[in-house]
């Protein structure tokens, strides 16, 4: 009997998640372009882009066989990882958020015009 893998569903769909999901909604045509959720675009962005960020430096360490819990663990581990990501975006010590914020609040003035 085939067994339901849900750490290579995760895998396979990354991304797929609330961040993801706001990501969309942002770029739609439904979504106006007030600078607050040009503000909550450039931070969902920067959250999305520090959990991929910490997701490919989580691999380059090595596991311990003994001490893995398996796939359950990677799975909880990359939820884990993507909640961390939200919180260091909106602590805004980074900084990337300010970036993208900046170079798209011309953009959508000249849109706007």
């Amino acid at each position: 009997m085939n067994q339901f893998d849900i750490a290579s569903v995760s895998a396979r769909y990354s991304g797929v998640g609330q961040t993801e999901r706001k990501l969309q909604y942002l770029c739609s045509p439904h979504s106006d372009s007030e600078p607050k959720r040009l503000r909550a675009a450039a931070q969902e962005l920067e959250a999305y882009f520090l959990h991929m960020l910490i997701r490919e430096m989580r691999k380059t360490v090595p596991k311990n066989p003994l001490l893995s819990g398996g796939k359950a663990e990677e799975v909880f581990q990359d939820f884990l990882d993507e909640e961390m990501a939200r919180e260091l975006g909106r602590s805004n010590q980074l900084g990337v958020a300010d970036l993208i914020y900046k170079s798209l609040e011309d953009f959508v003035k000249a849109e706007g015009e």
